[in-house]
């Protein structure tokens, strides 16, 4: 992709892709019988978030993860045309903030440097800003905190999976073919696809989940060790 990017530049990549995939989704919706469930799924993403990168304290969590997700977002089983996003979220670990509604900091994108503002997440504890846009998940990213400080401290994120973990194209592919009976099955006429990348509670650890949910009610999902290896599943 970044080989890509310096031919093409950066927006006209995006909007290829996100166009690709807008058209998959166009024709599977009224061509799908002679595709199998992994195409389904592909062409049906509500979200996929295609990379995470992480950075952790005693006091904060900071994660940034970009991809593409429905712009209408309902988990209703029909997947809805999707955009790009890239978001920014911050937790409190060692810290309480609940009396901020939110946090000023800069974000750097490889070289591209951007002040933003994150608020706060009403129903939880994070905060969180989305860019809108399809971040290559080589670019390097820091987060430079302001506290007000001349000693602001500055997170530099990494991978949070291993350098050979499978992709979340990978990842949606073994979902997908695990639960193939239950995505085809009888009263099913249309389910949407998600790819997330959650972590343990000291976010040590890096998982793939894949979820689905059909027009028929069906809410399955099944968790990923980074090698593709199944951990847990709901059917």
């Amino acid at each position: 992709m970044r080989r890509l990017k310096k031919l093409f530049g950066k927006k006209i990549l995006v909007g290829a892709f996100v166009g690709a995939v807008i058209v998959a989704f166009i024709v599977v919706a009224f061509t799908t019988g002679g595709r199998n469930i992994q195409d389904q799924a592909h062409a049906n993403i509500a979200e996929a978030r295609f990379f995470m990168r992480q950075a952790l304290s005693e006091d904060l969590k900071v994660q940034f993860f970009s991809g593409i997700r429905e712009q209408n977002y309902q988990m209703d089983g029909v997947a809805d045309a999707p955009v790009p996003f890239a978001l920014l979220n911050i937790e409190p670990r060692g810290i309480n903030l609940i009396d901020a509604q939110e946090l000023r900091g800069t974000l750097k994108l490889g070289e591209e440097e951007k002040q933003v503002t994150l608020e706060r997440n009403q129903f939880g504890r994070n905060f969180g800003i989305d860019l809108g846009e399809l971040v290559d998940a080589q670019t390097e990213v820091t987060f430079t905190l302001d506290i007000g400080s001349a000693n602001n401290p500055v997170f530099t994120l990494v991978h949070a999976m291993p350098e050979e973990a499978i992709s979340w194209e990978e990842a949606l592919d073994i979902g997908a073919k695990y639960f193939a009976e239950q995505l085809s099955g009888e009263g099913v006429t249309s389910f949407e696809s998600y790819v997330k990348i959650i972590t343990d509670r000291d976010a040590h650890a890096a998982f793939w989940f894949v979820q689905f949910v059909t027009s028929d009610g069906q809410n399955l999902f099944t968790v990923l060790n980074y090698d593709g290896e199944i951990l847990e599943r709901r059917e």
